[in-house]
């Protein structure tokens, strides 16, 4: 595949009669690049397997794997008895400031929940005042957030409708 690059295997699963992994690719910077890497790993790791089934999760990095789905580059799978791809990949990375709100966001959401809640009010007015004082958050390697005047949690587009054909 013409965008892929190299990628590293962090973790696997079994999923039924297939198998599930998760991996990074420091290289891709590009929604087609993350594409096009989690579906070449899915294609080298059927073969590998010889399986009819893999599902690759293509992280962030190797300290993002399994945590919250916000750094989730791409998800590829294919079943081989369907002859079906199914693909997401989102725009692009996640800016530090993006990675250190969605990490505090949600190393704090629990403190936050009331009645089964979530109160995001509380939560957004904690994070504005830590980053005011930034050496009072977790994970926190831009120097000056003093000017931040929203707490929000991240959103990076993806693409659910990422098109893949065998014809």
């Amino acid at each position: 595949m013409p965008y892929s690059t190299p990628y590293v295997i962090y973790d696997k699963g079994s999923v039924y009669s297939g198998m599930e992994f998760s991996i990074t690719a420091n290289n891709t910077t590009t929604e087609h690049e993350f594409a096009q890497t989690a579906m070449q790993a899915v294609v080298d790791l059927m073969k590998e397997y010889n399986i009819n089934f893999v599902r690759v999760r293509l992280y962030e990095d190797s300290n993002t794997i399994n945590q919250h789905s916000d750094f989730l580059l791409a998800y590829a799978s294919f079943d081989k008895s369907k002859d079906k791809w199914e693909v997401m990949a989102k725009e692009r990375r996640m800016t530090i400031e993006e990675r250190t709100i969605t990490t505090n966001w949600q190393l704090y959401r629990e403190k936050f929940i009331e009645d089964g809640f979530l109160n995001e009010e509380k939560l957004k007015e904690f994070l504005l005042k830590g980053f005011q004082n930034a050496s009072s958050l977790k994970d926190n390697p831009v120097s000056d957030y003093t000017n931040i005047k929203q707490i929000h949690l991240p959103w990076v587009g993806q693409n659910n409708n990422y098109k893949i054909t065998n014809d």
